[in-house]
């Protein structure tokens, strides 16, 4: 369901970084200004003839990129030709993320290439814009997506789950949308943080049956206070009312688990959650610190496969963060970097359905699983919405 609350934000002042895609190695300025009311997340390719835009939506996901791109074909852009396939603005996924945890609803980014900027493989580079550009709130509300029932995702050995909030009565209970994943390449790379599906050993990682809800069969193990920023409360009630029920906390909850088996980084997890009314410095900082900072990795084996296929041309292999059987080659800021660095890219791929009310447990998953699960999330809420209002 579609739930209206709190007020939507956008930046105080217009900012500008500059950097080399990560996988393209082009320099490309970005300029971020203030979005209008209702306009959602634009991408603006400034290098193009007529400046064409895009907006962060599921329905303009580039289904065969690595990492989270958005496209436009040549057809709907008859002033833009950048190749045969109309326009791209590629590896959104940092900037994405960064600005669902800051809150911020509306903005115009306008790019020099078709890669956003990166440094270093985190997403500190928008953190810190984004901190020095400021956050002002808007007269219109928020639009929520809240599940009504659990969203089951499985391929092969990865799964993606979707549960409504904790408190959320759903009026259908024990039914689930179940969705099932092509059979095939579950452990291929695909995606800036390297091995997508993350190993196979088989393991679940944990999930406790029993915290499920609506009889689901134990889809339900989100240990929501164990991830910082934003487990606190919204201070108050911090209620909403809905369809079927109160909801109790304006959260996004998520965990994720990675499991490469015996190998390393072998088997991680990390949870975090984020006040989805309350847009608070303390909420942001602590992003910054515990998420933001996570890198990219690869499996070492992969880079120079990347390489060859024209891919991770933004830095060395030096530079990248890689592991082998002894280990990574350069020391990690966490000892699960590589799992936080899996929950920034979930965070912010699922922000192109909008905010979100709910928990997210993935399960040695990747970018393709999560466009699938997104563009799922955002069918099932036009089918309830009559199309009305869905779109960002």
């Amino acid at each position: 369901m579609l739930l209206a609350a709190g007020q939507q934000h956008t930046i105080k002042k217009t900012g500008s970084i500059a950097g080399k895609g990560i996988h393209s190695g082009k320099f490309c300025q970005l300029t971020i200004r203030p979005g209008e009311e209702d306009s959602g997340i634009v991408f603006q390719r400034m290098d193009l003839p007529g400046r064409p835009a895009v907006k962060a939506h599921p329905e303009n996901l580039d289904s065969a990129s690595r990492a989270t791109s958005l496209t436009v074909p040549a057809e709907n852009q008859p002033d833009v030709r950048e190749g045969s396939g109309g326009f791209k603005v590629e590896t959104i996924e940092h900037l994405m993320a960064c600005l669902a945890a800051r809150g911020i609803d509306n903005l115009r980014v306008e790019l020099a290439s078709s890669e956003l900027p990166s440094r270093d493989g985190s997403a500190r580079i928008f953190t810190e814009l984004l901190q020095d550009c400021g956050i002002r709130p808007q007269a219109r509300p928020r639009l929520f997506l809240v599940p009504r029932r659990p969203l089951v995702f499985s391929q092969e050995s990865s799964y993606l789950l979707v549960l409504p909030p904790e408190s959320y009565q759903d009026p259908e209970p024990g039914k689930a949308d179940r969705v099932e994943g092509t059979t095939g390449g579950a452990g291929v790379s695909e995606g800036s943080e390297g091995s997508e599906g993350s190993g196979g050993s088989g393991r679940l990682g944990g999930l406790r049956g029993s915290e499920g809800p609506g009889g689901t069969g134990g889809l339900g193990g989100l240990r929501g206070s164990e991830g910082p920023g934003g487990t606190g409360g919204l201070g108050g009630s911090g209620r909403l009312g809905g369809a079927g029920g109160e909801i109790k906390e304006a959260q996004l909850r998520l965990e994720y688990q990675l499991d490469y088996g015996d190998s390393p980084p072998g088997y991680q997890q990390f949870s975090y959650a984020i006040n989805q009314l309350a847009a608070r410095q303390e909420d942001f900082s602590s992003f910054s610190n515990d998420l933001a900072a996570a890198r990219t990795f690869a499996l070492k084996y992969e880079f120079a496969a990347l390489r060859e296929r024209g891919l991770a041309r933004g830095g060395t292999a030096r530079e990248a963060l890689l592991f082998a059987d002894d280990g990574p080659n350069q020391s990690l800021r966490y000892a699960n970097e590589p799992a936080r660095h899996k929950l920034l890219d979930l965070l912010g791929d699922l922000y192109l359905a909008g905010p979100l009310l709910a928990r997210v447990l993935a399960v040695r998953t990747g970018h393709r699983h999560n466009h699938r699960v997104v563009k799922l999330l955002q069918a099932l809420q036009e089918k309830e919405s009559g199309g009305e209002g869905a779109k960002k």
